[in-house]
């Protein structure tokens, strides 16, 4: 099975330990599915990750850790 999830689930998936989590820690540990994901969608979450004004905001290279974290 093939899935795309969308900027606010990964996102949801760093700062909560809710469903998104579970969606990624599934793919990511279990291959439960194949993730499609594009560098716009890649570029995208690290921009919102990095947004100022926010109660989620990641310093650059925490961003930048999570990103490499999801492919290794």
């Amino acid at each position: 099975m093939r899935v795309v999830l969308d900027t606010s689930v990964l996102l949801s998936a760093v700062i909560s330990a809710g469903t998104s989590s579970r969606l990624v820690n599934a793919w990511h540990d279990k291959s439960v599915f194949d993730l499609l994901i594009s560098g716009r969608l890649l570029q995208e979450l690290r921009d919102v990750m990095l947004r100022e004004n926010s109660s989620y905001q990641f310093l650059p290279a925490e961003a930048d850790r999570y990103l490499t974290g999801l492919f290794s």
